[in-house]
């Protein structure tokens, strides 16, 4: 993968693999003309045009299945399939623009809405219309025509500069491709996306900022603490967000402590609403935060 364009003073260029942006030991100055950070690229316009276009060919099945499935029907599924794929691989230089102007689905989502346009495709190329409307009954349950809309509209969502309502927001892990186990984990009340643009735009920052993960939460702010202590042992300074920690330990990490926190919020409003059998409410703390409920 060829991450950032270089230039020594002399004027001529040279491609260079993400590895070799630290260039101390080559002995000549050189410029980066990287313009985003990894999975942040513009989509092509080549690219936009059909996946726009296959789009509306999968609303217009879901919609009504066709009674003589064409080539350009199961193209246009496919390839739609394959931008609902990128957002679980997370391997192109596109990925995270494509998943915001696709409204932000969780992986849950991504997942099935991947599987079941497989499935759909199979089920048109041979013909069994009765797989295909079953089919097509789950997609709609997953929120496809939502998220096909959204990207149809230009990420209506994603290009609001707005932040959350209340405390909910988001946590994301950021990094670049010349240090990938250097990992910038944090919170921001707007899409991500912004936050990773304003980041990238600060003066003398060399190498921009790929946005590797991220997760809706409320609570973001004490999240967002939560995760800073969790990950003390890997923070590189006490005053900055940087942390040394391979992505996907960091990820594990962070999507273990969700699931408990789940849990325990759950188990924590059911004792809330309970009573200890004279009518008087039941004061938990949480085990994560220490707060009283």
């Amino acid at each position: 993968m060829w991450a950032a364009q270089l230039s020594d003073v002399g004027g001529s260029t040279v491609r260079c693999p993400a590895q070799v942006v630290a260039l101390g030991d080559i002995g000549s100055m050189v410029r980066v003309a990287a313009k985003w950070g990894f999975g942040n690229a513009p989509l092509k316009n080549s690219h936009k045009a059909k996946t726009e276009a296959s789009i509306r060919i999968v609303l217009s099945i879901l919609e009504r299945l066709p009674d003589d499935p064409t080539i350009h029907h199961l193209d246009a599924i496919s390839h739609v399939k394959g931008q609902f794929t990128r957002l679980i691989k997370q391997d192109q230089w596109d990925w995270s623009t494509v998943w915001h102007l696709l409204g932000r689905p969780s992986r849950h989502f991504a997942h099935g809405i991947s599987n079941n346009l497989g499935i759909m495709r199979t089920a048109l190329k041979d013909r069994d219309f009765e797989a295909a409307s079953r089919t097509k009954d789950t997609l709609i349950s997953l929120n496809i025509l939502k998220y096909l809309n959204l990207f149809l509209a230009q990420g209506s969502e994603y290009t609001k500069n707005s932040k959350q309502s209340g405390p909910s927001g988001y946590i994301y892990i950021l990094s670049t491709r010349a240090l990938p186990t250097y990992l910038k984990i944090g919170m921001t009340h707007r899409p991500v996306a912004i936050r990773a643009k304003e980041i990238n735009s600060a003066t003398g920052l060399i190498i921009p900022f790929g946005i590797r993960a991220s997760w809706r939460v409320d609570n973001a702010k004490d999240v967002e603490q939560e995760l800073h202590h969790l990950f003390v042992e890997y923070r590189i300074r006490v005053d900055r967000e940087f942390f040394e920690i391979d992505f996907h330990q960091a990820s594990k990490l962070i999507n273990d402590y969700l699931r408990r926190r789940r849990v325990s919020r759950k188990t924590l409003l059911q004792d809330v609403r309970g009573n200890d059998g004279d009518g008087s409410s039941v004061q938990k703390t949480c085990r994560l935060c220490e707060k009283s409920y």
